[in-house]
């Protein structure tokens, strides 16, 4: 292993076990993770193209439809309630154009809503990835929207800034119900990329 994603550390952290078996199965295309990928295909494409918006009812549709493979019925009717609010809540959050900065690479790669919609767009400051040597890290940053603000899009329950920095914090994540070190990880590069800029 040469370089860890944030995922990998917090299956190290939590059981080493644990993050040896993830490195030998590949996980299961459940619910959760199809949400999640979708919603975060829908935040990339309305933020590189914001006349999307125009066809929300279309992404609406699309999303579903893909959610249909791995959803049942009533979690599907569940959906259309979460999509009304959730896609909304991303487009207010969204504005405004971002910046790719120093040490990333644009990591284009297909988005369900683009090739549904045959739409062609190119990132400029989305699913910008980055690979670390020094500190053998690597990882994916959902949107850069300045140097200073990094955006990870979550489909989850929200957490608080106490929980985020417990759960990052090596003395004190033991405590926390899972170790989540993306905070820090992804922190940590970023303030590598911007010492050239405050020289």
């Amino acid at each position: 292993i040469n370089h860890l994603s944030q995922s990998g550390l917090n299956s190290l952290a939590q059981s080493p076990r644990l993050f040896y078996m993830s490195q030998l199965i590949s996980e299961a295309d459940d619910e959760k993770l199809k949400k999640g990928l979708l919603f975060h295909d829908f935040a990339e494409l309305y933020f590189n193209n914001p006349e999307i918006e125009e066809k929300l009812g279309k992404v609406k549709e699309i999303f579903i439809e893909e959610m249909r493979e791995v959803s049942d019925d009533i979690s599907l009717n569940q959906l259309e309630t979460e999509l009304d609010h959730g896609l909304k809540n991303l487009i207010k959050f969204i504005e405004g154009k971002g910046f790719s900065g120093n040490g990333y690479k644009t990591g284009s790669k297909e988005n369900i809503f683009a090739e549904a919609l045959e739409i062609d767009f190119e990132t400029s400051s989305t699913e910008m990835y980055f690979k670390n040597n020094d500190k053998r890290i690597k990882g994916k940053i959902d949107l850069i929207k300045d140097p200073h603000h990094l955006v990870d899009f979550k489909s989850g329950r929200k957490k608080s800034r106490k929980e985020v920095v417990k759960s990052t914090r090596v003395e004190t994540f033991e405590d926390s119900k899972f170790p989540d070190f993306q905070t820090l990880m992804y922190l940590s590069h970023q303030a590598k990329t911007l010492r050239p800029i405050q020289k």
